[in-house]
């Protein structure tokens, strides 16, 4: 592993970014259908998996930012291993705020208010968390990429004069 420059968290951030409008304008796309909820889901999902398993190796934010995801001894990842990696992200991230707000919803006045707050403060804590783990590991991963035994990496040197 000692050929690739891992990606710092800058990097990764702005590929997230990137692919989390591309996928919120497809999500919006898909409201004109009532194609909505589970199918959103499910669509992110596939989005991950299909595009990180790919020849590519990596999202469209990553592919504009020169990366691309790899397994721990260099090979590409499997479309499983992709779908159980973004299964991973999305439960980090979106299945403890759901099921704050769900409990929100039933609740009213203070209360209500309350779970908002944790909600926020549930994203921003598991936030930094994966932001320390991927500043502080020698590899630079995040949680799902320790669970998955993969590596986000550099894919060549055409980014580096942006310094991120």
């Amino acid at each position: 592993m000692s050929d690739y420059v891992y990606c710092g968290f800058w990097r990764r951030t702005f590929a997230f970014f990137i692919d989390s409008l591309m996928l919120n304008m497809m999500e919006k796309f898909l409201e004109n259908f009532n194609l909505e909820g589970y199918f959103a889901i499910i669509f992110t999902l596939l989005y991950w998996s299909l595009t990180e398993s790919s020849k590519t190796q990596a999202s469209p934010g990553k592919q504009l930012l020169g990366l691309k995801i790899i397994n721990k001894d260099g090979t590409s990842i499997s479309f499983l291993k992709s779908f159980f990696r973004a299964l991973l992200l999305y439960l980090v991230f979106f299945v403890i705020g759901m099921i704050l707000f769900l409990l929100g919803i039933e609740s009213s006045g203070e209360q209500n208010s309350l779970i908002y707050v944790s909600t926020i403060v549930t994203y921003l804590m598991v936030g930094v968390i994966n932001m320390f783990c991927i500043i502080f590991t020698d590899e630079e991963t995040s949680i799902p990429d320790m669970i998955c035994g993969t590596r986000v990496v550099k894919r060549d040197d055409r980014l580096t004069n942006l310094n991120i």
